[in-house]
């Protein structure tokens, strides 16, 4: 799997966390008695959500997406402790313009290694090709260039 099917998985399970989030809201596990104890229940709610949420997100992370949080957590611990911290820190890595220039400098630098199948090679000019040049949805694309680039690659013309 690559980066864009885990940044598919990591944005599919902060949409499950905000799904979970609404189901149970604060207002059924806290009681209100007075004013202050309201809020003290409030804010004692918001830290168990929090944690919860970064647990829950933790559980479903794989890959390199589990190493960027952990990287995160170790070199910000103050941070971690915060679910939107850690999740701005992920749209950073998988959705940032960043990921698309490391992909098209490997694309470029792609070369058969010896002792490696000519198929694993083919798969991964085509993965990284795939990932340099993403296509949007709604917008039209040349199959066959996209096919005679990779296959020019892969000759190396």
């Amino acid at each position: 799997m690559g980066a864009k099917a885990a940044a598919k998985q990591i944005v599919k399970s902060m949409n499950g966390i905000k799904e979970e989030q609404k189901e149970k809201t604060s207002e059924k596990s806290c009681t209100i008695d007075t004013s202050q104890s309201y809020y003290l229940s409030k804010s004692y709610c918001k830290i168990n959500n929090n944690k919860r949420k970064i647990k829950l997100l933790r559980s479903k992370l794989f890959g390199s997406a589990t190493d960027c949080v952990t990287t995160f957590q170790l070199r910000y611990p103050r941070e971690a402790k915060d679910f939107s911290k850690k999740k701005q820190c992920l749209q950073e890595r998988y959705h940032g313009g960043d990921s698309r220039k490391i992909y098209l400098t490997e694309y470029n630098n792609c070369i058969r290694n010896p002792g490696k199948s000519i198929r694993d090679y083919a798969c991964r000019i085509q993965k990284l090709f795939s990932f340099a040049y993403p296509t949007k949805e709604g917008k039209w694309v040349d199959l066959e260039m996209r096919e005679q680039l990779i296959m020019d690659k892969f000759w190396g013309d």
